[in-house]
């Protein structure tokens, strides 16, 4: 059978990624419902016989770099990569459904899964929303950059108010999950019995304390004298804006990247004291 590699998109603490607070007062976190989708996915296709890696941090508390991601899936030499997220631009609205995107230019095999989770994840999901196709292109990293064929999966919208009453739903998650594995099998090989429920595991819990865990970034043990390359092998986005954004919140005042700010931010990073904007 084939081996495929599942990425729940982003981590538990990446900044933003998170339903909306009108519409879901916890705020969950997008990592926790991609983590749900995931994991139940990894079962379903484990049944159906394939072999099945996660590219991302299983716990959720690294946000591990889209490189290190495609590069685990490339040195596995994975038949398939499928990308799990949930989407975000509606703004309250009652708009939404699932999306499933492809790379421009992909190999065949793509295509083929894209149309067959699409057709299988809204049949079990039950949320095409107001997409008369939901079948898109567009060029994000993970499935431009994997040798094999890729395809990313937007389930639904966490700031839909009609998409927001499935994908918080635990059940739901396991609905889509097997729509997901259901269209790669049609593709991959493989049967499935939908009427036979992955086993129920109980929540994961971070290593830390969440509120602790979203405080600061993790202490970074390297040797590097650059931030930006701190940043990198801890997994957080190394932009300048995103830094600008980690100075500010540090009350390291009108950051330009000079030598002076760097070191300072670095001097927090390896005591573990760097805030998260």
């Amino acid at each position: 059978m084939a081996k495929i590699a599942i990425d729940a998109g982003h981590g538990r603490y990446t900044s933003g990624k998170r339903c909306l607070k009108k519409l879901d007062p916890n705020e969950t976190r997008e990592w926790v419902l991609n983590d749900r989708v995931a994991d139940a996915l990894g079962t379903y296709l484990k049944q159906a016989g394939h072999s099945i890696r996660r590219m991302d941090d299983t716990d959720g508390s690294t946000d591990v770099s889209l490189e290190s991601r495609v590069r685990k899936a490339n040195e596995w030499d994975a038949d398939f990569y499928i990308s799990v997220h949930h989407n975000a631009g509606i703004g309250g609205g009652s708009g939404g459904g699932t999306e499933v995107y492809v790379s421009a230019g992909c190999q065949s095999k793509s295509k083929k899964a894209q149309a067959a989770i699409y057709k299988h994840a809204v049949k079990r999901g039950d949320l095409k929303g107001n997409r008369s196709d939901g079948t898109k292109t567009a060029n994000f990293y993970v499935i431009v950059h994997t040798k094999m064929p890729a395809c990313l999966i937007e389930c639904g919208f966490m700031d839909s108010k009609t998409d927001i009453k499935k994908i918080l739903k635990k059940s739901w998650s396991k609905k889509i999950a097997l729509g997901i594995a259901e269209g790669i099998c049609d593709v991959f090989g493989g049967k499935i019995d939908g009427d036979k429920e992955p086993e129920k595991k109980p929540d994961k819990k971070p290593e830390k304390p969440a509120t602790e865990k979203a405080k600061h970034y993790k202490k970074y043990k390297g040797g590097s004298s650059s931030i930006v390359d701190a940043l990198k092998a801890i997994g957080v986005n190394n932009s300048f804006n995103n830094r600008k954004k980690i100075a500010k919140a540090n009350g390291i005042k009108n950051y330009s990247g000079t030598g002076a700010q760097n070191v300072e931010m670095l001097s927090l990073l390896k005591k573990g004291k760097l805030k998260r904007p």
